[in-house]
């Protein structure tokens, strides 16, 4: 059911103007990363996913450089994405990023053409 109110969000917000913060993001990794960062994603993504607000939280790696992760997120707002900062697991997260990443984080905020 959530799936569904998330997909029915999401389509108002794309086909509607809806104020939504939609973020691209991209950092690239230390050679050495270990799962330990990898499986602290996993658990940041599914917590982030739950949080009043996500309309859709994904983090992903470039094929051709595996140690290059990119972030895609849609809230519904900048309330929500502000709220979303505040987490624990959020500001943890970052803390592990800012040792392991290589390059610094690129955040870009995007704007749905209507």
């Amino acid at each position: 059911m959530k799936y569904l109110i998330m997909l029915i969000t999401l389509f108002l917000m794309t086909h509607f103007a809806f104020a939504q913060k939609i973020i691209l993001a991209q950092v690239e990794l230390n050679e050495q990363t270990d799962n330990t960062f990898f499986s602290q994603t996993k658990s940041l993504i599914k917590l982030t996913r739950e949080e009043k607000g996500c309309v859709s939280f994904n983090i992903n790696t470039i094929s051709q450089k595996p140690n290059t992760i990119v972030i895609f997120e849609i809230f519904i707002d900048d309330n929500a994405f502000k709220n979303h900062l505040k987490q624990p697991y959020v500001v943890e997260w970052f803390k592990m990023l800012n040792k392991i990443k290589k390059t610094e984080l690129v955040i870009t905020e995007l704007k749905t053409l209507n």
